[in-house]
C-alpha cells in the first residue's frame, strides 16, 4: 500500500470510524497501530459531542463543569472511552461520597480513614473508579477493597515522624509549610487531618484562614477603593477651604467696585463676574449636608454615609465611576461642624456593618431592615431641625 492510498483510507477511517474488513486484513501491523489510535480519537470525539449535548440538556455550564462536579477533563475523557456516558459524570462530589460511605458501611468501615489505612488506597481513587464505571453496586468494586501496594504509616508512626521534626519545648501548632510533602500523607491517612494531629501532639491549634472565595466576597472591590480615594481627596479640600478667606476677598472686590467709573474703564468684566459668582458660592459653605447613598454593583449593593458642603459638586465627583451613585437621603444642617458630628455618630453606630478590609470607614453593606432604619432616623432628625 503506497503512501497516497494509505492517506486516502485513513481519511475515510477518521470520517466514518471503521475500515472494511477486507482492507483491514491487508494493512501492516504498524499501520494497524496507527488505525487503532485514529479509531480511539474518533470514538472520543463522538462521545464528547454527546457529553456536551447532555450538559446543555441539563443546563450545566461546560466552562464551570470541572469546578462544579470536581471531575477533571482528563478523567471525563477516560470515562467516556472506557464505557461511555453515565449519570455519575453529572453527580456532585458530595452525592458520590454518600454512595462511597454506603460502601464503607457494607464493609464494616467507619469512614475514609479506615478504608485508606486498611486497603492502602485513597477515597479519591475509589471516587474516580466510581465515576468511570457509573455503578452504585459495591460488587462491581471488589478490586478496590483489596490491599494496595502502598506502605502507609500508622497514625502512631505519623505522630512520631512529625514530633521528630519539632524542636523540644514547642507549643505552637504544626503547619503544612513545616512538614512539607508529608502533609499529603497526614491529610489522606490521619483521621482529623492536621487539626487532630496538633491536638494529639498536645500543641495549640493553628489559626484557620478563610478560603479565597470568602475573602473575595468581603474584600473591597476596585470600585470601592476608587471611590474611597476620591472621597479622601474631596474631604481634604473641604478641610483646607476657609470661609473667612473668601470673605476677605469679597471685601477687597467690593472696594474695587466703589472706585470711580473712570478708574474701572479697563476692567475685565467677564473675569469680574466669574470672581463675584465664585466667591458668592464659596460663602455658602456655612451650611453642611449629610448624604446617604448607594451603589448597585454586579454582585452586591453597598452604601456610603458622608458629608459635604456642596451636594451637586459631590454628585458629579462620585458619578465619574462606571456605576452611578443613587442618593437615598440628603439632610441639610446648620454647619459643616454639625454635619461632621452627626456623621461621626452614625458611622460609630454602624461600625459592625462596615465593609471588611475597606479603608474608607463610610462604606457599608446593609440589609433592607438596616437601610430602612437609617432613612427613618434621618427623617426624624430632619423633622426636629425644622
Amino acid at each position: 500500500m503506497d503512501l497516497e492510498e494509505k492517506k486516502r483510507l485513513f481519511s475515510i477511517f477518521e470520517r466514518d470510524g471503521f475500515l472494511p474488513e477486507k482492507i483491514w486484513a491487508q494493512i501492516s501491523d504498524e499501520d494497524k497501530k496507527e488505525a487503532f489510535k485514529i479509531r480511539k480519537d474518533y470514538i472520543l470525539k463522538r462521545r464528547l459531542t454527546n457529553f456536551f449535548r447532555t450538559l446543555e440538556k441539563y443546563n450545566i455550564d461546560r466552562n464551570k463543569y470541572v469546578k462544579t462536579f470536581d471531575i477533571s477533563t482528563q478523567h471525563v475523557k477516560k470515562t467516556l472511552l472506557f464505557a461511555g456516558f453515565n449519570e455519575l459524570l453529572i453527580t456532585p462530589r458530595d452525592e458520590r461520597y454518600l454512595i462511597i460511605q454506603d460502601f464503607f458501611e457494607q464493609k464494616g468501615l467507619k469512614d475514609q480513614y479506615d478504608y485508606q489505612q486498611i486497603y492502602k488506597r485513597t477515597i479519591g481513587e475509589l471516587d474516580r473508579e466510581l465515576i468511570k464505571r457509573g455503578s452504585k453496586d459495591i460488587n462491581d468494586y471488589e478490586y478496590m477493597f483489596t490491599e494496595g501496594m502502598r506502605n502507609i504509616p500508622s497514625p502512631q508512626e505519623m505522630r512520631a515522624t512529625v514530633k521528630e521534626m519539632l524542636p523540644e519545648g514547642r507549643t505552637a501548632g504544626v503547619t503544612r509549610l513545616e512538614i512539607g510533602k508529608y502533609v499529603t500523607t497526614i491529610r489522606a491517612y490521619y483521621r482529623g487531618s492536621m487539626k487532630q494531629l496538633n491536638i494529639d501532639l498536645g500543641l495549640e491549634p493553628t489559626v484557620a484562614i478563610e478560603d479565597y472565595e470568602t475573602i473575595k466576597k468581603t474584600a473591597p472591590s476596585k470600585q470601592e477603593i476608587k471611590i474611597e480615594q476620591i472621597s479622601r481627596k474631596i474631604d481634604n479640600l473641604i478641610e483646607k477651604i476657609k470661609p473667612e478667606n473668601f470673605q476677605k476677598l469679597k471685601e477687597e472686590l467690593l472696594a474695587v467696585k466703589d472706585l470711580e467709573d473712570l478708574e474701572l474703564e479697563n476692567i475685565d468684566s467677564e473675569l469680574f463676574d466669574k470672581l463675584e459668582n465664585s466667591i458668592k458660592e464659596a460663602l455658602n459653605i456655612k451650611a453642611g449636608y449629610l448624604y446617604f447613598k448607594k451603589w448597585d454593583l454586579p454582585e452586591t449593593t453597598w452604601y456610603k454615609i458622608g458629608k459635604t458642603n456642596n451636594p451637586d459638586r459631590r454628585d458629579s465627583e462620585q458619578n465619574v465611576l462606571p456605576v452611578p451613585a443613587q442618593t437615598l437621603y440628603l439632610l441639610k444642617l446648620g454647619s459643616m461642624e454639625q454635619a461632621s458630628s452627626v456623621e461621626r455618630a452614625i458611622l460609630k453606630t454602624l461600625g459592625d456593618r462596615r465593609i471588611i478590609g475597606a479603608k474608607n470607614k463610610e462604606l457599608f453593606k446593609l440589609g433592607l431592615s438596616d437601610y430602612k432604619a437609617i432613612v427613618k432616623a434621618l427623617k426624624n432628625l430632619s423633622e426636629k431641625l425644622k
